[in-house]
């Protein structure tokens, strides 16, 4: 073949007044494809052009691809039970879920432990401090913190004040993160270091870390936003390669939160070790603590695999998320750092298959879950 895949149409000549139609050749490369694969390709393809033929007014993206036994296996046996959470917000969720395990451990990091009771208490002194500072419901807050528990408290914070939390990543350059701001009209900036010589939108309130003293009101401050809401805003680089803003509600969170995948008591407690801006830190983040399960914050900066082995072990961690690029660099520096874990997650790229069976080959009571979804999706969309 000269090309991977080439679709070729020569129009038939019409006989007798009646259209001739089209006939489509497809070559393929057979080490790149196998022959049902292009089938069903060719299939899906008379499919969708006869689809446009009976319904010329019908915009292309509202036709069908599938056939109906595809759409079954897809949205029936595959998709499993679907759940969705209550219709309320992410602080009146982990509200009820403080009431249900107030004395579990919530979160644990830098040498502390923090109970639910108490880190709803510290949250809610941050959201009182940030609601004096002006935070409204749908205000964005900037977070341009590094990794840690005081982080995590104020992520949690502007959630209870009703904000929409917008992460930054310490290491991005000045330029994309004064564009961030801006383009998500912020109206607070929280961080844990000197802006120095950020330029910032007029208007824009730089606050220091907004966790309180002892004598802090650490009552509920009762604000309560619609399920569909945004709780956060995320920039990918977008495929121009100006930084795109995701904004994900409550309800996409909660529903992530929610799937069945989780219940199974593998995400008791959880390696929280994504940038703050990282999309992947949803899953460490809510899933663990809508589920009454722990959040174990990894030191900030970068981890080598031999920080993950000691980190995996030393915490007791039964389940954590890693880029396919890192889980490959783990198969092969450190395959048995995943011991104790009952799940790996894994993607974002192809996942290798020889770096599964390597660390399945010493891990062999370890569940390696290959999982993919865009930012769009709340983290995750297949797995």
């Amino acid at each position: 073949a000269k090309f991977d895949l080439t679709f070729s149409f020569a129009e038939r000549r019409s006989v007798d007044g009646r259209p001739g139609g089209l006939d489509i050749t497809i070559e393929y490369a057979t080490d790149l494809y196998d022959a049902r694969s292009v089938e069903l390709a060719g299939e899906r393809l008379v499919r969708l052009l006869g689809a446009a033929a009976s319904a010329p007014d019908v915009p292309v993206g509202e036709l069908e691809l599938l056939s109906e036994g595809e759409r079954g296996l897809l949205l029936g046996e595959w998709a499993g039970a679907v759940t969705g959470g209550p219709g309320v917000g992410l602080g009146e969720l982990f509200a009820a879920q403080v009431v249900r395990t107030p004395d579990a451990v919530a979160v644990v990091g830098e040498g502390c432990e923090l109970s639910y009771r108490e880190l709803d208490g510290l949250a809610n002194g941050v959201a009182r401090r940030l609601i004096a500072e002006g935070v409204r419901p749908g205000g964005r807050v900037a977070l341009f913190q590094e990794r840690s528990v005081g982080a995590v408290v104020a992520t949690l914070g502007v959630v209870k004040a009703g904000g929409v939390y917008v992460p930054l990543d310490t290491r991005y350059p000045a330029d994309r993160v004064e564009l961030i701001v801006g383009e998500s009209g912020v109206s607070h900036l929280v961080t844990d270091r000197d802006p120095g010589s950020l330029v910032l939108p007029a208007g824009v309130r730089v606050l220091g870390p907004v966790l309180g003293g002892e004598d802090d009101d650490v009552s509920d401050p009762g604000v309560s936003v619609h399920a569909d809401q945004p709780v956060y805003a995320m920039f990918t680089s977008g495929s121009t390669g100006v930084p795109k803003g995701v904004a994900v509600t409550h309800r996409n969170v909660a529903d992530l939160a929610a799937q069945t995948v989780y219940a199974n008591g593998n995400h008791a407690r959880v390696l929280f070790h994504s940038a703050m801006a990282f999309d992947a830190s949803t899953y460490e983040m809510w899933v663990p603590w809508l589920n009454g399960g722990t959040l174990v914050v990894a030191p900030a900066g970068h981890l080598a695999p031999a920080d993950y082995q000691r980190l995996l072990a030393e915490h007791r961690i039964t389940s954590l998320w890693m880029t396919a690029g890192l889980f490959r660099v783990m198969a092969e520096e450190a395959p048995g750092a995943f011991a104790g874990v009952r799940e790996v997650w894994a993607g974002g790229d192809v996942v290798p298959p020889e770096a599964v069976r390597r660390v399945m080959d010493r891990c062999p009571d370890v569940t390696v879950v290959n999982g993919y979804g865009p930012t769009e999706t709340t983290t995750f969309a297949t797995t």
